[in-house]
């Protein structure tokens, strides 16, 4: 996964989709509820230039499950899209699925989301 696609999918979430999100890690004091994405690459990439990417997006919060299922309701409805990258690289984002995962804490609730994300490599 290029650094330019993970900038993308940060700009995306933050921004656009107003998501607490961070890639890997929370740095600050987390706010009620937050999410940590991460991936995993397929294998390398097709003839066409073409690699599949699972990214997973996990959702903390000690509040209430629906906070989690409020922002995974709004990043399934918005999240699909299409571009070029200023690079000239392609990406499409396509939203998989999603599930709670106990986490061992009454209080502390968990949802993992997952992405499936094509990069194109520019041809030149």
């Amino acid at each position: 996964m290029t650094t330019e696609t993970l900038s993308y999918i940060n700009s995306v979430l933050t921004d656009e989709l107003e998501i607490p999100y961070a890639f890997m890690e929370w740095q600050d004091d987390p706010p009620k509820a937050y999410f940590v994405g991460e991936y995993s690459e397929g294998d390398t990439p097709e003839e066409d230039g073409c690699q599949e990417i699972t990214f997973i997006i996990d959702g903390f919060t000690r509040g209430s499950w629906f906070s989690l299922e409020k922002y995974k309701q709004k990043i399934e409805q918005n999240i699909e899209r299409t571009a070029i990258l200023a690079s000239g690289a392609g990406v499409a984002v396509f939203y998989g699925n999603a599930s709670p995962v106990p986490t061992g804490d009454a209080e502390l609730k968990r949802i993992q989301i997952n992405l499936t994300i094509k990069e194109y490599k520019n041809g030149r």
